[in-house]
């Protein structure tokens, strides 16, 4: 039996939301690593460049230190507002795709079978209501 389009896009979004919850540390981690500059300094040769963080261990020690673990999850309410409906369409799309083509494999028959239980379900949801 075929999950609703509600169910769907509810699995969608919560797989969503696990998966930004868990990669959010490292997105976080690899951006400061790409949007830091470097600095001039005046203690060593000149040209030479040092940056704030020496690798991800010391970006990530350096963030814990300041803010804690809390601090590793910093800005991430949009982007979870973002996957649920993002992810959920994603799923569904999915679903969706492979709906279709399952139903192009089959014969004539069977597509009209498929069409006659579609019908019959949703006489029972009809009547339950």
């Amino acid at each position: 039996m075929n999950p609703s389009v509600l169910v769907v896009l509810f699995a969608g979004g919560m797989a969503g939301l696990g998966y930004v919850f868990t990669s959010e540390p490292f997105e976080l981690l690899s951006m400061l690593m790409q949007t830091d500059v470097p600095i001039v300094n005046n203690n060593v040769q000149v040209g030479e460049k040092l940056y704030r963080y020496a690798n991800v261990q010391d970006c990530f020690q350096q963030v814990v230190s300041k803010g804690g673990y809390k601090a590793l999850y910093k800005g991430v309410t949009p982007t979870a507002i973002r996957a649920l409906p993002a992810y959920g369409a994603s799923f569904l799309g999915y679903e969706m795709t492979v709906e279709f083509i399952e139903w192009r494999r089959m014969s004539p028959e069977e597509q009209q079978q498929q069409r006659e239980l579609r019908e019959l379900r949703a006489e029972k949801r009809v009547s339950k209501s």
